[in-house]
């Protein structure tokens, strides 16, 4: 589960969707056990703060270690 949070913590940072420093906690993984694509809910909290200000919904390709942004979705909270 750590690497999962890390890969994606690193990822949201590199892509410029998060800034350095921010936090994210996963809710749930959902996804069939056969198949390749799941979904990752987070909740991302920024540096300093203690409320979560984004919601992700995030569409990741785990054979090919891919994150689908185009059917990825976010809200601020």
């Amino acid at each position: 589960m750590m690497i999962i949070k890390d890969q994606l913590l690193q990822a949201l940072i590199d892509t410029g969707r998060l800034s350095p420093g921010s936090k994210i906690e996963i809710l749930s993984i959902e996804g069939e056990p056969r198949s390749d694509y799941r979904r990752i809910e987070i909740l991302a909290t920024k540096k300093h703060c203690k409320k979560p200000f984004m919601y992700w919904n995030i569409c990741v390709d785990t054979a090919r270690e891919l994150i689908h942004w185009d059917t990825s979705t976010f809200y601020y909270l």
